[in-house]
């Protein structure tokens, strides 16, 4: 191994891990870290090492800044569940297990959402959300499958909530311009089509480079 190569460090953790061999694992994903590596995969993986190894506080300090990079990781809430449950923390492991859980409905409805099966993929956001309520993309892709499914103030009712969480998502605004534009609403589905391209524009070029809806 490069002794400077903290990814090459982190690549043998893996191994070991997968091995279940915790201890050497441990020394390899903390020379990873020592070297500089600071990703969401590594504080992962080496809390989920840490829990092998029953050391459940540093396990949840290493998935929480985990989870802190990348909100969105099925795995890093399994792991911190399983570490908060050990430690007592029933209610926290119940917070986690459902916000995995809503993560897996998430990634079904957006398999669902590309099958053009907008009734089950609704299915499976309003599952996603009733687990994790503040579940952000879940949110988005809720208003834009109401939109699919020609249900426009369910759809503009979703998008605005998101955007009002999170006022960058070219995503959100791009939706809500075609909801208004079906509505009839010319200066606010204008408006909202210039701050999806001003956040976005190449994000809108492709949509609109798409057939029309």
């Amino acid at each position: 191994l490069d002794p400077s190569f903290p990814n090459a460090y982190y690549s043998r953790a893996l191994s070991k891990f997968q091995l279940k061999q915790y201890t050497e694992a441990e020394k390899d994903f903390n020379a990873a870290y020592t070297l500089g590596l600071n990703d969401e995969n590594l504080y992962c993986w080496r809390g989920a090492n840490y829990y092998e190894l029953q050391n459940y506080s540093t396990a949840i300090e290493n998935l929480n800044k985990a989870i802190l990079q990348n909100p969105n990781n099925e795995i890093s809430f399994y792991y911190r569940g399983l570490s908060n449950f050990e430690s007592g923390n029933y209610n926290e492991y119940v917070e986690d297990y459902n916000a995995a859980l809503a993560l897996k409905y998430y990634a079904r409805a957006e398999i669902k959402f590309n099958m053009k099966d907008y009734k089950g993929a609704l299915k499976d956001l309003n599952e996603s959300l009733r687990l994790n309520p503040t579940y952000e993309l879940a949110v988005i892709e809720r208003g834009v499958t109401y939109y699919m499914l020609k249900k426009d103030n369910l759809a503009i009712n979703d998008l605005t909530k998101a955007i009002m969480v999170d006022s960058t998502s070219a995503k959100a605004y791009y939706y809500r311009y075609l909801v208004k534009k079906n509505k009839n609403d010319v200066t606010g589905s204008n408006t909202d089509l210039m701050t999806a391209q001003s956040i976005d524009d190449n994000y809108v070029k492709e949509e609109l480079s798409k057939k029309s809806y």
